[in-house]
């Protein structure tokens, strides 16, 4: 078996000069795997994913592997877009209320965009209305936004999830932002 490294020089000088869509997307994928997985190169990895999700852009795996390198690479921006991505490849509600709340935490955290976060948060209960730790999320950006119609809506709906010893501190909640 040749060495990564020489692998990874063949993958690459394939992808470079294959004309045909699967034959090249077949190589990026390789290179994209001995990258991440062998050489231990997560930059390179990343590259050569977001050039086989650019190649094929409905390619599940490039996806949430350059999901999973760019987090750990601290690239929000590029993160930010790559969900955007799995978000239109998702057909399942449920999947993307999930990516829809990985935004939002993105959003509201590295790239302070809390009306950003609110966006995506409000997408996401939009999907799954009942969500607790989504309604609270948004119940508190609500609160730093001072949107005390929308706050009193999200506590208003997380009320018959919550344990009954944590109702009365809901309301009084709501009646403090009613005021």
């Amino acid at each position: 078996m040749p060495h990564p490294c020489k692998l990874a020089e063949v993958y690459a000088a394939q992808a470079k000069i294959v004309r045909d869509v699967e034959t090249r997307a077949a190589a990026l994928r390789r290179l994209a795997r001995v990258e991440r997985d062998k050489l231990k190169r997560p930059a390179r990895a990343a590259e050569a994913f977001q050039a086989l999700s650019q190649l094929v852009p409905d390619d599940r795996e490039a996806i949430d592997a350059l999901r999973t390198l760019l987090a750990d690479q601290r690239r929000w921006q590029e993160l930010l877009d790559t969900h955007r991505k799995a978000l239109a490849l998702s057909p399942e509600p449920r999947a993307k209320a999930q990516i829809l709340r990985e935004m939002a935490e993105l959003l509201r955290g590295e790239l302070r965009d809390p009306d950003g976060a609110l966006g995506c948060f409000e997408q996401s209960l939009a999907l799954e209305p009942d969500d607790r730790p989504t309604l609270d999320q948004a119940a508190d950006l609500y609160s730093l936004r001072r949107k005390w119609t929308e706050f009193i809506d999200v506590r208003t709906r997380a009320l018959p999830h919550v344990p009954p010893a944590e109702r009365p501190a809901i309301h009084l909640q709501i009646a403090r932002a009613a005021e």
